[in-house]
């Protein structure tokens, strides 16, 4: 019988950047197996590389080949603008996250061991297994045909196939699911643990489907309690519906580019009309409208940071 060939063998942790891919690309030509972590910073081209025993780290605007890598027994992160091409990577035994612009291409993998983070692009089309939780984020992209089996809940905030979210629901649909307005209607019908979002505000479900749906009336937007769901609520519901709404404008003024001012909106049905300081966000330029009781803008901006109204704002970051 022929004797077994022992695999080439790193032991320990390697770190690969700018400063010393060139020495580290030589060494580890011929390597086939690395027992600690596999950090890389820079270019790097492990042509014999089949398996990492730590964690695989694939930082900034690096790239890794390694056409043999069957196995990552850690972590993977793939981070920033980052390239992993692995056409023979089968298994990833702790989380694997792909974050920001960065790529994977692993058509052979078919099992994840802890979660999978999806905040980027990722083609795995024999993927059939995550062990933990599975997060498809903001305007993520998953194509991954055949994945059924899920370990822990569903976090879909980035619109998926129909048909892939229908091949989740039927092997998951005992599981928690967090899904947004960004999905197929197919699945806003089905029975569930479902946590439903909108820009990552929640909502019950019958005023998210009111909501993403645009069947609210102004009166029934400024009627919502829950200060983020109106903002949302209004960021979704057509203007034009604000003309049928019995505006009052106490106070004004101007911070910066933005308007602010204090509007009370009477309805017939309510003995007291409602009273809101309309401003917007210095930073991120969303409008409010937040209950007050205050007729003057300044003093109702004060109370909604939960200030003394003599306080005064000189500039804002």
């Amino acid at each position: 019988m022929k004797p077994r060939r022992k695999m080439k063998t790193y032991e320990g942790n390697i770190l690969i950047d700018s400063s010393n891919y060139e020495q580290w690309n030589e060494k580890l030509k011929d390597c086939e197996k690395i027992t600690g972590g596999l950090y890389i910073y820079s270019q790097a081209k492990l042509d014999n590389l089949k398996s990492v025993g730590g964690y695989l780290y694939i930082y900034s605007q690096a790239k890794l080949e390694a056409p043999e890598l069957k196995s990552v027994g850690g972590y993977l992160s793939i981070y920033s603008q980052a390239k992993l091409e692995a056409p023979e990577l089968k298994s990833v035994g702790g989380d694997l996250y792909i974050n920001s612009q960065a790529k994977l291409e692993a058509p052979e993998l078919k099992s994840v061991g802890g979660y999978l983070y999806i905040n980027s692009q990722a083609k795995l089309d024999n993927l059939k297994s995550v062990r933990g939780y599975l997060y498809i984020n903001s305007q993520a992209k998953l194509e991954a045909p055949e994945l059924k089996s899920v370990g822990g809940d569903l976090y879909i905030n980035s619109r998926i196939s129909e048909k892939l979210i229908k091949q989740l629901y039927f092997h998951n649909s005992k599981k928690t699911w967090y899904i947004n307005d960004q999905q197929s209607e197919w699945i806003y019908s089905k029975l569930g643990k479902f946590t439903y979002e909108i820009n990552a505000v929640e909502f019950p479900k019958g005023l998210f489907d009111k909501v993403r749906k645009n069947e609210l009336s102004a009166k029934e937007v400024f009627a919502i309690e829950n200060t983020e769901q109106r903002r949302i609520a209004y960021e979704r519901m057509d203007k034009i519906k604000m003309k049928d709404l019995k505006t009052k404008v106490l106070s004004n003024g101007r911070e910066g580019k933005y308007p602010v001012r204090v509007v009370e909106i009477t309805f017939d049905e309510y003995d007291e009309p409602f009273r809101y300081l309309n401003c917007f966000c210095p930073s991120s330029s969303r409008e409010y409208f937040i209950e007050t009781t205050s007729n003057d803008w300044r003093t109702a901006k004060m109370s909604s940071f939960g200030l003394d109204e003599n306080i005064k704002f000189d500039k804002e970051w």
